[in-house]
């Protein structure tokens, strides 16, 4: 009978150290382990980005409309890296884009 009591508290106890590991990973990946994009890394974010907003609203050059939202870790590396002024989305990102897609 005494076995019979300990599972229940093997189980809750590897629940518990389950538990605690997923609260130290995520406290770790978005507290303390996140580091700001270098010069090199925003310009690949930012070419990534561009090219998402010139495929979602091809095939017009110009006039483009919101949609695809800029993240704030692009926002700020952009303003550090001072290598334009950040949007939002992609309304008015033309000029920002420029030289990192065919337009």
């Amino acid at each position: 009978m005494k076995g019979d009591v300990a599972i229940p508290y093997v189980v809750a106890l590897l629940l518990g150290i389950m538990v605690l590991l997923i609260a130290i990973y995520v406290i770790y990946k978005y507290v303390v382990g996140s580091s700001p994009l270098s010069c090199s890394e925003c310009r690949a974010h930012l070419s990534t980005w561009c090219s998402d907003c010139y495929l979602e609203n091809y095939p017009k050059d110009t006039g483009w409309s919101g949609g695809h939202k800029m993240s704030d870790e692009l926002k700020d590396c952009i303003r550090r890296c001072e290598i334009g002024d950040e949007k939002d989305n992609c309304a008015g990102a033309e000029t920002l884009c420029k030289g990192y897609i065919p337009l």
